[in-house]
């Protein structure tokens, strides 16, 4: 069965890698976890993109985890600002369950809580950090 071309979408994810996963633990339960994410958007050529997902967790102003995921996609859209829209937001979007999963797995160790990152509302995130209200 071949699908209808004009519902196809024009953003296609091309690669997706961790290019850094960091976990310090001591044995112990930490206390006052405070989270914060952040993407940043390198155009490739015309019409790829590289999108990098942080994830930063710390404990008490300490950091204990931060995990870099990088995704690579082609967006074949004409319109020169929705295809920015679609690659601020929609890849971010794509990205997340994985930054979420990877999580998940790394923090399942014992003494130590399982985080899960909810899940988020991409679009607010980041309009947050087009206002600098994350960092």
């Amino acid at each position: 069965m071949e699908l209808d071309k004009s519902i196809q979408s024009t953003l296609q994810l091309k690669k997706l890698y961790f290019e850094k996963i960091f976990f310090e633990g001591n044995g112990e339960h930490p206390k006052k976890l405070k989270t914060n994410f952040r993407s940043e958007n390198e155009e490739l050529d015309e019409n790829t993109v590289r999108v990098k997902l942080y994830c930063n967790v710390f404990a008490e102003e300490k950091q204990i985890i931060q995990i870099i995921l990088v995704g690579e996609f082609k967006n074949d859209e004409k319109n020169i600002e929705l295809r920015k829209e679609i690659n601020n937001a929609n890849t971010v979007a794509i990205m997340f369950p994985y930054l979420r999963a990877e999580m998940s797995l790394i923090t399942s160790q014992p003494n130590f809580p399982t985080l899960s990152i909810p899940v988020v509302n991409i679009n607010a995130l980041i309009e947050a950090q087009k206002n600098n209200d994350i960092k």
